[in-house]
């Protein structure tokens, strides 16, 4: 029943496990998501220092977090592997990041190359 999915998603929150080392991954892909110049990123025909407005905020590093213990949940696992974070930051993280108003028209693109870049960019534990 529907008005049981709160009281489900808790649940899952708090009894998958995140190593300390998998949530500083997490921290920084999101970095990554604010500054992917510090990490050496690059896009073809992108000025990278124009192309960030803003990056994730707070709150998208913990949606990804969030999103990721439910992937191992659904893989029926009771912590989460660096796998789970992978498989969904494009799908959490793409629409979280502000770019300049001349790089608009390419976001979907660009973002799909921006998050595939960080993933390879930012080595996983």
């Amino acid at each position: 029943p529907y008005r049981e999915l709160n009281a489900i998603a808790q649940r899952i929150q708090n009894h998958i496990q995140a190593s300390e080392t998998l949530q500083n991954y997490a921290l920084q892909l999101w970095q990554a998501t604010r500054e992917p110049q510090q990490y050496g990123i690059t896009l073809d025909d992108v000025d990278m220092s124009r192309l960030i407005l803003a990056g994730a905020s707070p709150r998208g590093a913990g949606m990804l977090m969030r999103a990721a213990r439910v992937m191992a949940w659904l893989n029926r696992r009771t912590h989460v592997l660096p796998e789970d974070v992978r498989d969904i930051f494009h799908e959490v993280i793409a629409h979280r990041v502000f770019f300049h108003p001349t790089y608009e028209m390419r976001r979907t693109l660009i973002a799909e190359n921006l998050t595939r870049k960080i993933l390879q960019t930012v080595a996983a534990p």
